[in-house]
């Protein structure tokens, strides 16, 4: 494994070919958001996306619930406002990002 830290708390994890990057606090093209948890504020998940600006971006963490309802309904009507795609990805299924 190896760690490359980049500022106060952004680290690029790398391990087996795969890699991390962990809140980058600047814009990235792509972005698994966390919509769920309970460490997490969906409010404060939306405005984490509106401030990386990312292209596109994903839900994460939502297999917790039962029903993802408004975890997924509140990013899909505020993000796309500001231009960031935000799409769903049912379990089993692919999507290619550009």
């Amino acid at each position: 494994m190896r760690i490359t830290k980049y500022g106060h708390c952004c680290l690029l994890v790398e391990v087996h070919g795969v890699r991390l990057l962990t809140d980058p606090e600047w814009r990235v093209a792509i972005l698994a958001l966390p919509v769920a948890g309970s460490w997490l504020k969906l409010s404060e998940a939306v405005d984490y996306a509106l401030k990386l600006k990312p292209d596109s971006c994903f839900p994460v963490h939502d297999a917790i619930l039962k029903n993802s309802g408004l975890s997924h309904r509140a990013p899909a009507e505020i993000l796309p406002k500001s231009g960031i795609v935000f799409t769903v990805l049912e379990d089993g299924n692919a999507k290619d990002f550009i």
